[in-house]
């Protein structure tokens, strides 16, 4: 059994409750994970969906240019994508720079792990999803972390890692940033 505390809500900027109450389809728990190497670089995101009938469903996938925050974050962002309309929904997480951008807005210090943060909210609106966020325990994520490492690792073995699609909303808010760190990794290799 997994070690799990400090539940919460996903809340606005202004501190009021978007959860969407309303008929939600099934209840279904998901443990995210991500992974970095190095960090900041390539990243890699896993989730693990558990339903209530029993179910199991994997996901996974790689970015660039990430750090491990921003890759747990991101982890968070395409679990919830994932998935269809109208759930009830348990995220799990051992992040706790994660946990803490989704359950507390002091802790909003940071301008793109916070975009990250308003993208998930605006996915928990458009969906309908009623979230609960836990703090787990590594042993609560383990699975998530191994789907997240074999998708780095993935990336990492390739010839030269690129990705066709890139986030517009991580390279806008770090356009600058991103092409020096590019082409000092261009360099590098």
């Amino acid at each position: 059994m997994d070690r799990l505390c400090c539940e919460h809500s996903l809340t606005s900027p202004r501190g009021e409750n978007i959860i969407l109450k309303g008929e939600m389809e099934m209840k279904v728990e998901v443990s995210c994970n991500g992974v970095v190497s190095p960090n900041p670089g390539f990243g890699g995101w896993g989730a693990v969906f558990e339903y209530e009938d029993g179910a199991k469903r994997l996901a996974s996938g790689s970015e660039d240019n990430m750090t491990k925050a921003q890759m747990e974050l991101w982890a968070v962002l395409k679990g919830l994508q994932e998935l269809e309309v109208g759930h009830e929904v348990v995220i799990k997480t051992d992040s706790r720079v994660a946990f803490l951008y989704l359950t507390n807005e002091a802790s909003a210090r940071d301008p793109l792990l916070t975009a990250i943060r308003d993208e998930i909210r605006d996915v928990v609106k458009e969906k309908g999803h009623e979230v609960t966020v836990l703090s787990a325990d590594g042993k609560g994520t383990a699975e998530a972390r191994k789907l997240a490492r074999g998708a780095l690792d993935k990336i990492l073995a390739s010839p030269r890692p690129m990705f066709a699609e890139t986030r517009n909303l991580v390279w806008e808010l770090y356009h600058r940033r991103a092409d020096e760190e590019l082409r000092a990794y261009q360099q590098r290799h």
